[in-house]
């Protein structure tokens, strides 16, 4: 930076300034008039990202395909179980007999969908919300399962089909706070 261009009027980084005379000059060459840019243009000065740039978007590294590939596959296998025990609560098919309510293992197929379905909706942002809210979600689902698995009485009542549900729910709930992790640590 010179001494003298505070008050010359001159700005030696401006391209647009002619260096002799001091005077503004078109992008063709010509002095300026009316139809002259006031400011450059900032969309030709500024490099497009590569479609292959994680910073287009976080869905272009592998790591993060896979797991929400792997999630939505969970959700379809999830969302067929869950259909299966919406007709058993009407019409029993053969082997989904259970003694007590078949609504638990309902109500545990359907906790597993919603984690899920908030999963891949919120795929690309898990907030620290919803990341502690899954881990309280999966501590508590463990502790159902152990106490289903535990108590004889109720292993029995539950049958094999709401004992899947319950480990099945716990399983898809540890799966989302591991996607949220992988996800949080890959893009950021």
């Amino acid at each position: 930076m010179s001494k003298n261009w505070p008050h010359s009027g001159q700005d030696p980084r401006d391209p647009a300034q002619d260096s002799m005379s001091g005077t503004r000059v078109s992008q063709e060459g010509r002095p300026p008039d009316e139809l002259t840019r006031l400011l450059p243009n900032r969309l030709d000065s500024t490099p497009y990202l590569l479609p292959d740039d994680p910073a287009v978007s976080p869905y272009n590294l592998w790591t993060v395909r896979i797991v929400r590939l792997i999630t939505i596959i969970f959700a379809s296998v999830t969302f067929l179980w869950w259909i299966l025990l919406l007709v058993s609560l009407f019409i029993t098919p053969p082997g989904l007999h259970v003694r007590g309510s078949p609504f638990f293992a309902f109500g545990y197929s359907t906790i597993a969908f919603l984690i899920l379905a908030v999963e891949l909706l919120f795929f690309a942002a898990p907030s620290k919300a919803a990341r502690i809210l899954s881990l309280v979600s999966a501590i508590l689902l463990l502790s159902d399962t152990i106490i289903i698995a535990a108590v004889t009485k109720t292993r029995h009542e539950e049958a094999w089909v709401g004992t899947a549900s319950v480990i099945w729910a716990t399983l898809v709930a540890i799966w989302a706070v591991v996607v949220d992790r992988t996800v949080q640590v890959r893009i950021a």
